[in-house]
């Protein structure tokens, strides 16, 4: 088990400047990857950094779940584009705790249609506190051109829930 009150050592050098030098935000939690990198959740986006220091950032608004995977001891993230990532982590990081809680931040409001095959959301991109609207159907973001009359109603209904402009 955890330790929660146990002082986790620093993030090494080359990953804490790739992190600054991306403009990534405050670390909430983080992993080694295995390889050399690490994984990074901040308030703002997931993090990914190889042991080479290049980083790819992807802005929790655009996450839409992660899972444990212990038999790979892995963390499978999931963007609304559909595509997956399986990231090998150490488990006792709170980086699954840290992405559930980030995520689940990042939405405004939601509802679920098409016996819950369809997300329909408006959530925030955490770093420029815009409203972004999304419909996610079997997995895949919906362009806005191609939203059913029913997904479109749902989301003027989430937009009247917050008080947003039509």
């Amino acid at each position: 088990m955890r330790n929660p009150f146990r002082r986790r050592s620093r993030i090494d050098g080359a990953a804490r400047e790739a992190l600054r030098s991306a403009g990534a935000g405050r670390v909430v939690a983080w992993a080694t990857d295995g390889s050399g990198g690490v994984v990074v959740a901040t308030v703002a986006e997931l993090a990914v950094v190889d042991a080479g220091g290049a980083i790819s950032l992807t802005p929790w608004h655009e996450v839409l779940s992660g899972r444990w995977v212990a038999d790979e001891d892995a963390l499978v993230v999931t963007t609304v584009d559909g595509q997956q990532r399986m990231l090998a982590v150490d488990e006792d990081s709170g980086l699954l705790e840290a992405l559930r809680e980030r995520v689940q931040t990042s939405v405004v409001t939601s509802e679920s249609l098409a016996r819950g095959r369809t997300f329909v959301a408006i959530r925030q991109d955490l770093t420029t506190r815009a409203l972004l609207e999304q419909v996610v159907r079997s997995g895949r973001l919906v362009p806005e051109d191609r939203r059913s009359p029913e997904e479109q109603e749902m989301l003027a209904t989430l937009r009247e829930r917050i008080g947003a402009p039509a």
